[in-house]
């Protein structure tokens, strides 16, 4: 059974939020909300801009997606992965540039989420710190990327473009102040900075989903991007 509106082809098993841009049961042109097209969950655009012209990508410079509380989509302990397509329109300059993570701590050492190497300008998925639980890959700018990463309560792994790019491990928890803040797409919670760029589909699942999985999301939805 595929989502309301959505490719079939998609894993929906475990899939606990979806939203895209270029489905009007998720998002309608000039509109000021998103809808999550799996619990009709809406969440207000925040400044990010739809680009009428290429129907179904948000520019995020300046803007994002905001949600209500990310505890409402994901556990502490629990395993989840994280998918989102996006494009850099400029080489990101740090971790303010990050985008998307649920983070209380200056430190960067409660949360989770796809961050930017202040250094290298690679991009991170980590899992309660930043420079050591974490899989790092390098994104081309002005090309478009799909990233998936994922953990199980003991191993995160990261994909980009259907590929894995590797994985680390750690067995803990999420601090629940972490996942007290809104749910933000297209900005680093914890430095309020947006990512320079754009993206598109968005979907989290309540499970650490396999690598054939993540590859057949990339193809049901590369030609819309590469």
């Amino acid at each position: 059974m595929g989502v309301v509106g959505g490719p079939d082809s998609i894993v929906t098993d475990g899939l606990i939020f979806y939203i895209d841009p270029a489905n009007s049961t998720s998002f309608v042109t000039g509109s000021g909300t998103v809808t999550d097209m799996i619990s009709g969950v809406t969440g207000v655009t925040a400044s990010a801009t739809h680009l009428a012209d290429n129907a179904g990508i948000f520019d995020v410079n300046g803007g994002s997606l905001d949600f209500a509380a990310a505890s409402n989509f994901f556990a502490a302990s629990g395993s989840f992965s994280v998918s989102m397509w996006l494009n850099y329109d400029d080489a990101p300059a740090g971790y303010a540039d990050s985008p998307f993570n649920i983070e209380a701590s200056g430190t960067w050492t409660q949360g989770f989420g796809f961050v930017n190497d202040s250094v290298t300008g690679n991009l991170r998925w980590y899992i309660k710190q930043y420079n050591q639980n974490q899989v790092t890959t390098s994104v081309t700018v002005g090309q478009w990327h799909n990233l998936v990463g994922t953990w199980d309560g003991s191993t995160l792994e990261l994909f980009r473009d259907g590929i894995s790019i590797g994985t680390d491990t750690f067995t803990g928890g999420i601090t629940e102040a972490s996942l007290n803040l809104p749910l933000k797409i297209g900005r680093a919670a914890y430095s309020g900075g947006q990512m320079d760029g754009k993206f598109s589909t968005f979907m989290i699942y309540n499970r650490r989903i396999t690598a054939a999985e993540a590859l057949q999301n990339y193809n049901a939805l590369k030609d819309r991007f590469v």
